[in-house]
Formats: structure tokens, sequence, C-alpha cells
């Protein structure tokens, strides 16, 4: 018994396989897509779960990231903006990659001036300065 496989590609990236044993068998699979999302911004010192949406293929898959992890769910916690890409390959080898990136904006840094001492229950008054936009509850706190 001799097995022959032949991948067909159509222009509308419909790929079919055809495997002849005594005979002829018809496999086909859907397109493979994997598709991570739109970019995404966080915090430095935060975490992001990327969770690849895979349609087509057949399963089982296999899931190779960028950074060496072969997980399909993967946690990330980046301290710079990287790309992060996955390849998904599926049954008979059919795979689709994509690619996010994770941008990392550093917390607002906060500048309070000298250190100043407070008795209990007296009023002191703070001044803030910060490199970026920050909210001030104006509101007036006991000690």
């Amino acid at each position: 018994m001799e097995l022959i496989t032949l991948k067909i590609q159509t222009m509308k990236k419909f790929t079919a396989t055809l495997l002849l044993i005594a005979g002829i068998s018809f496999y086909s699979q859907a397109q493979l897509t994997v598709d991570l999302g739109n970019d995404i911004t966080i915090c430095l010192g935060d975490s992001v779960m990327l969770n690849p949406t895979i349609t087509g293929g057949i399963p089982p898959y296999t899931y190779f990231w960028s950074d060496g992890s072969f997980l399909g769910n993967h946690w990330v916690s980046p301290t710079s903006t990287t790309t992060y890409t996955i390849t998904v390959t599926a049954t008979g080898g059919f795979s689709a990659t994509d690619a996010v990136t994770i941008s990392v904006v550093p917390g607002p840094i906060v500048d309070l001036g000298v250190d100043h001492s407070a008795c209990y229950g007296s009023i002191t008054s703070m001044c803030a300065t910060s490199s970026d936009s920050i909210y001030l509850d104006r509101k007036s706190t006991r000690l």
C-alpha cells in the first residue's frame, strides 16, 4: 500500500490535503487563523495574559511564542515595550502566526518635597509635583 499526500492551496486561502491509500480519501480543513487581539498598554510592574483565539485547523494545536513559551495562554510582565509573536500549528502541519505589542508606561513620579514632621491632630499642607498628570484629592485630612 502506497501513501501519497498532496497539499492543495487555493487562491482563497482554503487548504485541503488529499490522501491516496489504495483508493482515494479526501481530508480537508478550514484555514487556520490565530488572533491575539489589539495591542495593549500596561503600567510598569503589571502583568497581562495573552490568550490567542484560534479558528480553523484541526486540534490538537501546538503553540510557540517568540519568548520561548509553549503554552496556549501566556502571562507576561514586560519591563519595556515588547512585541510577542505566536505561531500555532494544527494537525497536518498547517500553521498561523499573529503578534501583539505590549506598551509599558512607567507610573507617575510624585515628589512631595522635603520631609515634614507633624503632631497628632495638627493640620499640614503638602505640595505635590509630578512628571505626569496626577489626581489630587483636595480634601483636608487630619493626622
